[in-house]
């Protein structure tokens, strides 16, 4: 007959263990909750696109080669008499983030630059089709002119350019790639692409005379000057960080054209262009 104390260890061996209960409500509300931190975290500038928009005074100027010969004119007497304005410029680029803190951008560029020429003898010659006029040349290319005044020139014929002013407009799209680095507030982009620039606008504005007359001419279309071209585009960029989706940027660049701009001419043209812009951009 068993005793009281080996029937009490019999009952307790017989007990099955309990596994600890598992809180099936409280556990999926966890779960849910870590979710979406998860979700708006990687939401957070999901897209990786940024779009800036800036404005910026340029400064362009020219290297030159001698190019066709004249009898008239050369690389000397061209560099003497021009001398170029302070420009403007705006643009709107789109940038996406491909890898790390690396940023491909492009978009749309527009810039203006004005030449100014010092008064000069332009003399007459035979144009393309034969007929004798008077040709103006320029860095970038050049014109014929004929004055109601003399309409019948002779070959080595002058007269006086009283000065004169050349306006160049493009339409350009970069593409550039930039590496970000700094601080949460501010960071560096240094760029480094190319430029593929149109020509809209190719114009000079000169006051012809003689001992006896004066006349304002126009050319509005430049013989020689490339419709295309593409240049080197070199940016080290600082933005400052004002809220989570904007910041404002200091954007000075340097371009330089990666071949002569014209053929045909007195001198090849191969301009560059330094500019500091302003500029504001929001990430999507």
């Amino acid at each position: 007959m068993l005793t009281l104390a080996e029937r009490f260890n019999n009952a307790k061996k017989n007990i099955p263990e309990v596994t600890p209960a598992i809180d099936v409500i409280s556990q999926p509300v966890i779960i849910n909750q870590l979710s979406k931190n998860t979700i708006k975290i990687n939401n957070k500038h999901k897209s990786g696109f940024t779009l800036t928009a800036y404005i910026a005074p340029e400064y362009s100027a020219f290297r030159l080669a001698n190019d066709k010969q004249s009898n008239y004119d050369n690389r000397s007497g061209i560099l003497k008499r021009e001398s170029s304005d302070v420009s403007a410029a705006a643009g709107v680029l789109l940038g996406y983030k491909i890898k790390n803190e690396v940023t491909i951008q492009s978009g749309v560029t527009y810039s203006s630059s004005n030449i100014n020429i010092s008064p000069t003898k332009i003399y007459a010659e035979k144009e393309n089709g034969g007929a004798v006029k008077y040709r103006y040349n320029k860095s970038f290319g050049y014109g014929y002119l004929l004055p109601s005044f003399n309409i019948s020139p002779a070959v080595g014929d002058s007269l006086l350019s009283n000065g004169a002013n050349h306006t160049l407009q493009y339409i350009s799209v970069p593409i550039i790639i930039k590496y970000k680095s700094g601080n949460k507030k501010i960071t560096f982009h240094p760029g480094v692409g190319v430029a593929f620039n149109f020509l809209t606008k190719a114009t000079l504005t000169t006051d012809l005379e003689d001992r006896f007359n004066r006349e304002t001419e126009y050319i509005t279309k430049l013989e020689s000057i490339k419709e295309f071209s593409a240049s080197l585009v070199l940016t080290p960029e600082v933005q400052y960080q004002l809220s989570g989706n904007w910041s404002i940027s200091a954007m000075p660049y340097f371009k330089y054209s990666l071949g002569a701009v014209n053929k045909g001419n007195v001198v090849k043209t191969y301009p560059y262009t330094v500019a500091i812009g302003i500029g504001a951009t929001h990430r999507f």
